[in-house]
């Protein structure tokens, strides 16, 4: 029996060493190159204003004490008290590429090419022998658009906001997000209830649900609004103190970032006049509306929109059941150039896209489970393309763009849902934006281009948390990740874990507790 104990013990050791070393391995993420998608050593959050859920790094043993909720923008939250996390812990598959190369996109494990002797995490997107740019975010491969499949989508898109998430209706720095025409949309639960049929009171008609990016504080958005005269009698605001000046020669009235309370008020007890009033009233709450940007609540920063690019590249994720009647739901985004419209026509049994003018650019059957149950709808204007998909499923071919510069003008309202003769519910709403790659020292553009000799092909990789990411854009000259360096592809999230603290009598000390709810492949 000893003897059988003892050979039992030796292949099983002998099975985990070689399974191990061939097959599959696991390893803990120590950074935050790829939040949101791994977290790397952080502390958990939970937003005292809307109760969302967030995760900020720690860099060299140090977190910020203050942090930023990136779902309803409450800052200075004090994280002092807030226990460390570890990093995600992942299982790599060892021979993901013993027959073939990465794939674009694809998560990959490798030995960073400055120092063998450390893993890195990155994703892949670009490949042996092309010309790769990053243009405002974007990733071009040999002068085209990198296009992103539905799932690899879901698989980088960062939360923006989830109306699931709300502050109380007292806080008066806050104002929801979503505001729909009344008295057709009415909060229900996480979402929205609408009835837009004919009754005896009113004929059918076309109501609007829309996403404005409200923020509390900061930006260096301006904001104008037309004001013909200044009033007489009133002091002028100091142009190099107060974020808010008056412009006689266009006749606006400007304000720089969000207006404070104090701001306005302060501004208000400059005149009596209607006009005036009513405008600095208006141009307070048009300030708080702000473009959106490539924050990441993960990082090192207090305020959430100063310094940060303009994203436009957003994808609505929503849940509706419908109810009844012959009519239209619209998704419609624009992206600060021209607007896109999805249309389910519940008369007509078509689903429709509408590219900048009148005319559907795609048109299929609308699915029968639409008018059956509820369906989770997702619209996206990534990488210059518009998706459109019903419960994970494109509807029709996604629709290219032309690569146009972008307007000058950035959005401000750039989601809005509408109703027109039909009863339904919106039962969940979250908005969410693609990662904005920014190029070498925060420039604007960089181009690369990728060698394929037999000797030496090369791959470029990117952190999903671009301005913090160490990766090829910031090594040396000539240095890349070849197929020597690969070590694997990570697949599965398989023992995330949340420190808690833990009191005995007069002992207290800290436990680690798995989170299952964070258990989850890679995508």
């Amino acid at each position: 029996m000893l003897r059988q104990g003892v050979e039992f013990f030796v292949c099983l050791s002998l099975a985990v060493i070689l399974f191990k070393a061939f097959l599959i391995e696991g390893y803990v993420i120590t950074t935050g190159s790829m939040a949101p998608t791994l977290l790397g050593y952080h502390k958990q959050i939970t937003c005292p204003s809307c109760g969302a859920e967030f995760a900020l790094g720690i860099s060299n043993g140090k977190a910020p004490e203050r942090a930023t909720c990136p779902n309803c923008d409450q800052a200075s939250i004090d994280t002092t008290e807030l226990l460390p996390n570890d990093g995600d812990q992942v299982l790599v598959n060892k021979s993901a590429y013993a027959f073939r190369w990465p794939r674009r996109w694809e998560v990959t494990v490798f030995r960073n090419p400055n120092n063998t002797d450390e893993a890195y995490v990155k994703r892949v997107v670009g490949l042996p022998g092309e010309m790769l740019q990053i243009q405002r975010g974007d990733v071009f491969v040999d002068g085209e658009i990198a296009r992103k499949s539905l799932e690899t989508q879901r698989g980088l898109r960062i939360l923006v906001h989830d109306h699931a998430h709300q502050p109380p209706s007292t806080e008066t720095d806050w104002q929801p997000r979503w505001t729909g025409d009344q008295p057709f949309w009415q909060p229900r639960g996480s979402g929205y209830a609408v009835d837009t049929r004919a009754d005896q009171s009113r004929p059918a008609q076309m109501a609007w649900l829309t996403y404005r990016h409200w923020i509390r504080t900061g930006g260096k958005h301006l904001t104008r609004l037309k004001m013909p005269a200044w009033p007489a009698n009133t002091p002028l605001p100091w142009p190099s103190m107060d974020p808010v000046r008056y412009e006689a020669g266009s006749g606006e009235l400007v304000c720089r970032g969000a207006m404070a309370l104090d701001t306005r008020d302060r501004l208000k007890d400059l005149s009596t006049d209607r006009k005036f009033l009513a405008a600095v009233e208006q141009l307070y709450t048009e300030s708080h509306i702000a473009p959106l940007t490539d924050f990441y609540a993960y990082n090192r920063q207090i305020a959430g929109n100063g310094d940060s690019a303009v994203v436009r590249d957003l994808m609505l994720s929503t849940t509706v059941d419908f109810k009844t009647g012959q009519g239209e739901l619209r998704i419609e985004m624009n992206d600060g150039v021209d607007t896109f419209t999805w249309i389910l026509n519940t008369k007509t049994q078509q689903v429709e896209l509408l590219a900048g003018g009148r005319d559907p650019v795609r048109v299929a059957a609308l699915p029968k489970k639409f008018l059956n149950d509820s369906v989770l709808l997702e619209m996206s204007l990534f990488d210059r393309q518009v998706l459109c998909a019903l419960d994970g499923k494109l509807v029709f071919e996604p629709w290219a763009l032309p690569l146009t510069p972008p307007g000058k003008t950035a959005p401000r309202r750039q989601v809005r849902i509408g109703a027109d003769g039909i009863r339904l519910h919106v039962m969940t709403l979250r908005l969410y934006r693609d990662v904005y790659y920014t190029a070498e020292g925060n420039s604007g553009s960089l181009t690369w281009t990728l060698r394929n000799s037999a000797s030496r092909p090369e791959f470029f990789v990117l952190g999903d948390n671009s301005p913090v990411s160490v990766d090829t854009r910031l090594w040396d000259k000539g240095k890349a990740v070849t197929p020597q360096l690969l070590m694997g592809k990570p697949f599965l999230v398989h023992l995330p874990a949340r420190t808690t603290s833990l009191k005995l009598g007069n002992w207290q000390g800290r436990l680690r507790v798995p989170d299952l709810s964070r258990i989850r492949y890679i995508r």
